[in-house]
């Protein structure tokens, strides 16, 4: 019973959520998806090889560093938190916080060929279980956070005009990074761990 109320007000709430914030919610995945497809047709205009983004690729080659990449997917996610936050000194600044939206789907394009490109059933393993948890969770911590802070603008310095503004802003981004530092440790590390494990 106490889970099913739990249930009703996380839906609830998602629903108010979506409803007051849906103009927000619906530009960053246009923006998300818009990076994808133009990741996707300039990884297969330029016709590099990007297979190096496959992490089952870089596991048999021995190049993948499990403690790089958790840490360097951590510092773009924070780093993203953390731009957007000072994007809010001002209203106008919300595209470059939506331009950081459309670089993530674009890295998520150029994955997909990158997995796709050698093998079938290895490269859609990596998407599923690696570029998808990652990249998703990801853009959907920045727009969360992109509906938090410009909604708290106010006056000529934005979230900045006052002190507990930014106080606010900035403890409601700490469960957001901890949601994208769980998702980067299942992609970066558990993941590729389970596959050296159990497939080498």
């Amino acid at each position: 019973m106490k889970t099913k109320r739990r249930a009703a007000y996380f839906f609830t709430s998602l629903k108010l959520f979506l409803r007051e914030y849906r103009l927000f919610v619906l530009l960053g995945c246009l923006c998300l998806l818009g990076g994808v497809v133009v990741g996707v047709l300039s990884a297969r205009s330029f016709g590099e090889d990007y297979y190096k983004l496959n992490f089952i690729f870089e596991l048999h080659s021995g190049s993948y560093s499990f403690a790089k990449t958790f840490f360097l997917a951590l510092l773009f996610g924070w780093g993203g938190l953390a731009l957007i936050l000072l994007c809010g000194f001002n209203r106008w600044l919300i595209f470059p916080a939506f331009f950081l939206v459309a670089f993530l789907g674009y890295r998520l394009g150029l994955g997909f060929v990158g997995c796709l490109q050698p093998s079938g059933a290895g490269g859609v393993a990596c998407v599923i279980f690696f570029y998808l948890p990652l990249y998703l969770t990801a853009g959907t911590v920045f727009i969360v956070y992109i509906c938090m802070v410009f909604s708290s603008i106010c006056g000529a310095c934005g979230v900045f005009s006052s002190a507990s503004s930014v106080k606010r802003l900035f403890f409601k981004a700490l469960p957001l990074s901890l949601v994208f530092a769980a998702a980067a440790f299942f992609s970066c590390i558990l993941i590729p761990l389970l596959y050296k494990l159990f497939f080498m």
